[in-house]
């Protein structure tokens, strides 16, 4: 976590009972819910936890009016400090560490821009590093060299 002081902002859509801070923590705020059983208690402030989605990012689940939604921890951070989401924009993580939801780590751009971020900070997955590819960046490099007929090359390397 960064030394900068904590700012706390409303989550956008939830004002009044969630709010994130720019150090990427969700809160909770201490407000009034009923229960299922009709009976109407105080619900008191408390850090969500967030939990690792599917895809490796962050995110928190928000209750309002009966129904839940799932929300990435990075896009809660950038709504409320920086404003709503540009057409067509992604949020970028500028060290390309999926887990660092500080604002200062945080902006829009567009898809191009965080692609070269993920190749920048070694998290793409082009070449060999793709989980399902046949060849190896060497065994490229020689295909190309080779002047032999594409069927001779191919029996080669499968």
């Amino acid at each position: 976590m960064s030394r900068e002081a904590e700012v706390w902002s409303p989550v956008l859509g939830y004002e009044g009972m969630y709010s994130v801070s720019s150090q990427g923590r969700v809160r909770g705020e201490e407000r009034h819910v009923r229960s299922r059983y009709g009976n109407l208690r105080i619900q008191y402030a408390r850090v969500l936890k967030p939990r690792i989605g599917h895809n490796g990012y962050p995110r928190v689940e928000l209750k309002a009016d009966g129904k839940t939604s799932c929300r990435h921890v990075h896009t809660l951070v950038l709504e409320a400090f920086v404003g709503p989401r540009p057409d067509h924009a992604v949020a970028r993580h500028l060290d390309g560490n999926k887990l660092n939801s500080v604002l200062h780590n945080l902006c829009w751009g567009t898809r191009a821009e965080n692609g070269a971020d993920m190749v920048k900070h070694g998290g793409s997955t082009k070449g060999e590093r793709n989980p399902f590819s046949k060849l190896t960046d060497s065994d490229v490099l020689a295909i190309r060299k080779d002047d032999r007929s594409a069927v001779a090359i191919a029996r080669d390397y499968n």
